[in-house]
């Protein structure tokens, strides 16, 4: 099995993520590490130790970092909702996190698993940035990082920036010039395969498990969001998409490896990953990106998750 730490501000799709990684047989999760980002530190905890029992898994959980590096604390609760799972009254668990900080248990998790942990980030990188930040050594100690971020073409939060890169730019530029191996799996594939139309929903909750039911019921603020401020009837599932790109490469469709740099500085450009096709910049970080995957992959992989 392959170890993993998630990192996670969990959301609505963040849950999903969670249960493709907890359910899969090839993945062993040593802790899941919260991080403010679509909704506060409180919540994004309360919400992942939600999921994990509703997998029935016991995995260690820790709170993590509750603001950004360097800027105020800004929620996507517009898109996810007040407690970022919809808004649907979900009954929480009793369960509590873990005593310790994530930043003091990330370092020791990947010294005891040295060259084989993996992580998958799917919300803003200031935990993982601390972590870095004191003790930098640690990046070549990482197999892979995953990271659901960035953008080939178009954002979501501004028309070049993605929110998990957006929300704390500075903790991005940090773990990409860490030197840490990372697989960026942008919003652009995103849209390609994991945009879920109205149909594709009704499918995923007809399978009829409480999983499944979860999984698309907690959608429902990002449903009526994306209709009225995108005319869309669909929703764009992005981290569980990075989770199955985590598990196995069966979603892939195109990849390249290539200079990536982050822009912290301006209002539109904030969070944007410029990336160096033609190698112009000699300051970029080097970084695997899958930008395109497919879609009927991804909902097979969805699918037997939920079930």
């Amino acid at each position: 099995m392959r170890p993993f730490i998630i990192d996670t501000d969990t959301a609505s799709d963040d849950a999903i993520a969670i249960m493709m990684m907890l359910k899969h047989e090839s993945i062993d999760v040593k802790a899941i590490t919260t991080v403010a980002g679509n909704v506060e530190i409180e919540q994004t905890t309360k919400n992942a130790l939600f999921i994990t029992e509703q997998c029935n898994k016991d995995v260690p959980t820790y709170i993590g970092m509750k603001d950004y590096l360097l800027r105020p604390f800004e929620s996507a609760s517009f898109v996810h909702g007040n407690d970022g799972m919809g808004d649907v009254d979900l009954i929480h668990t009793n369960r509590k996190p873990n005593e310790g900080h994530a930043i003091d248990i990330i370092p020791k998790i990947i010294k005891e698993n040295a060259g084989e942990i993996n992580l998958l980030t799917i919300g803003p990188l200031t935990n993982i940035a601390m972590v870095l930040l004191k003790e930098p050594e640690l990046a070549k100690l990482v197999k892979t990082c995953y990271v659901m971020g960035g953008a080939c073409s178009v954002g979501n939060i501004t028309p070049v920036s993605e929110f998990n890169v957006w929300a704390d730019p500075e903790a991005a530029k940090i773990v990409f010039e860490s030197g840490i191996n990372i697989h960026l799996i942008t919003w652009d594939a995103a849209l390609e395969a994991a945009s879920l139309d109205y149909q594709d929903l009704e499918n995923l909750r007809n399978l009829d498990t409480n999983l499944a039911k979860i999984a698309v019921d907690i959608q429902a603020v990002k449903k009526e969001w994306n209709w009225k401020e995108n005319g869309k009837k669909s929703v764009e599932i992005a981290d569980p998409l990075a989770a199955a790109i985590a598990i196995n490469d069966t979603c892939i469709k195109k990849s390249i490896t290539v200079g990536v740099k982050i822009i912290c500085e301006g209002d539109i450009n904030r969070g944007q990953t410029v990336i160096d096709y033609n190698n112009q910049l000699p300051d970029a970080n080097t970084v695997k990106i899958t930008y395109s995957a497919s879609k009927e992959n991804f909902i097979k992989m969805l699918k037997e998750t939920l079930i």
